[in-house]
């Protein structure tokens, strides 16, 4: 279905990064292999030198736009408990052995993800985030249903880090937003695999089952 179709959403993004195409028996040895996007990164040993200073004038004029990624940054790093929670039962449902391990992949970098939202965060403000709880009551869906439900979020999620790193007042903050962007993109290709997937592995089941 199209509305599945990342196409639809990421006209402009350019995929050349990875390869055209991947073997799914493959697709998580290459994400192992590549995923070492923030090993040895550091936000706080950046130097935020005056290459990447704004005027005064320019800050008064975005103050309104860096409050308001400040509060997206906060609300993102205060559902941190709520999003283990999910994907721990998303990885439950799963069958096979290589969903899980590419769920687990996209979990990890979340919680990376959420390291550096914090930092971010403390760069700008000086302020620490608390450490978040989960306080959702998880809805039962099916697995197809859950897929199709995180494929929304990190299409949204791409769209959130957008906006926030529009905002942002220096190069190293930007840069890490970036990051994360990406690997959203990302993880929505992912989903659409697994969602792709499993849809084929139900109708399959069901053309092998006897009929009347």
């Amino acid at each position: 279905m199209d509305y599945y179709n990342q196409r639809n959403y990421y006209t402009n993004y350019n995929y050349n990064e990875y390869p055209e195409a991947i073997e799914p028996s493959q697709i998580c040895n290459y994400l192992n292999n590549n995923n070492n996007t923030y090993n040895n990164y550091n936000l706080r040993n950046r130097s935020y030198t005056a290459d990447y200073a704004i005027s005064q004038t320019e800050r008064i004029m975005t103050d309104s736009d860096l409050q308001e990624a400040l509060n997206m940054i906060r609300d993102s790093v205060m559902d941190e408990a709520n999003d283990e929670a999910f994907y721990s039962m998303l990885i439950n449902q799963a069958i096979s052995d290589e969903d899980k391990d590419i769920i687990r992949i996209i979990r990890d970098n979340e919680i990376t993800h959420n390291k550096l939202l914090r930092d971010v965060y403390y760069a700008l403000t000086g302020t620490t985030l608390p450490q978040s709880t989960s306080n959702t009551q998880m809805q039962p869906m099916s697995y197809l249903d859950n897929l199709k439900k995180s494929l929304m979020s990190e299409v949204e999620a791409a769209n959130k880090y957008r906006k926030i790193m529009s905002a942002m007042p220096d190069k190293s903050s930007s840069s890490s937003i970036m990051h994360i962007l990406v690997d959203e993109l990302r993880h929505a290709d992912l989903y659409n695999y697994l969602i792709s997937k499993t849809k084929f592995n139900m109708l399959d089941k069901s053309s092998l089952e006897p009929t009347d």
